[in-house]
């Protein structure tokens, strides 16, 4: 009597569905391992999506505020050079929110050119502004404050426009920057040994100061497992009670 035997297509048609099945459970569950990390992500998305809709609705503005408030012009300029942050807070769902403090008056041109009621210091400004980046310009202008450029505060950018493209000015401006001058006759003398004219020295410190009023502050919030958060820029000048002239969402 033979002994019976299995079919050769019916044993490599079992072992096929076998690994057929074993790859749909594999499959399932990295599917479903995957899904739970794609929702967590996206709900701590959600979540900072909601803290920036909730604090957009409070203000950022307020919180600037509420931050100025009090605080004397040493104390905001000591912190601007620290480079360290203002202020940080860990909200709930472990969201934080930085607050940094820079220069405003001399990272931003003034844009609000009406305000100006010198003609000349008017006309200065409104060449000023045409040698600014153009796909940046909205990242070197504020709307209100006075027109003078906070020296030690000026990036390159600003110095470059304020020397209406006079690439010897510019220089010479960006070296002055790392002399701490005090006074616009320091900056004229500065320029002068950098081989400015004297009347061209004279028509450019007019437009500086060295003791800035207008601060740039920057809040930003982010959670620690993304690679993104937001951010908004806030100018403002500290006063007995501080004014709040412009704020914007960076991204």
């Amino acid at each position: 009597m033979r002994a019976a035997t299995t079919h050769p297509t019916r044993r490599n048609g079992f072992v096929f569905l076998l690994v057929l099945t074993l790859l749909v459970v594999a499959i399932t569950i990295i599917g479903g391992g995957f899904t739970r990390t794609l929702f967590r992500a996206n709900a701590t998305e959600m979540q900072l999506d909601a803290y920036r809709r909730h604090h957009e609705m409070l203000g950022v503005r307020d919180i600037v505020f509420t931050f100025l408030r009090g605080k004397t012009t040493e104390e905001i300029t000591a912190i601007a050079a620290s480079g360290q942050a203002a202020q940080r807070i860990e909200l709930e769902g472990g969201v934080i929110m930085l607050m940094t403090i820079k220069d405003g008056q001399g990272s931003l041109l003034l844009t609000n050119v009406e305000e100006i009621q010198n003609e000349k210091d008017r006309n200065w400004l409104v060449q000023a502004l045409q040698y600014l980046p153009r796909d940046r310009f909205h990242d070197f202008t504020r709307r209100a404050g006075p027109h003078r450029i906070s020296l030690r505060g000026a990036n390159d950018e600003v110095l470059f426009a304020a020397a209406h493209a006079d690439e010897r000015l510019a220089q010479a401006l960006i070296t002055a920057r790392g002399e701490n001058l005090e006074s616009q006759a320091q900056l004229i003398r500065e320029l002068q040994r950098s081989g400015i004219r004297a009347q061209k020295a004279m028509d450019t410190a007019i437009h500086f100061d060295f003791e800035p009023v207008i601060w740039l502050l920057e809040v930003e919030a982010f959670h620690p497992e993304l690679s993104s958060g937001f951010e908004y820029n806030v100018t403002a000048e500290l006063d007995s009670i501080p004014r709040i002239y412009d704020w914007r969402l960076v991204n």
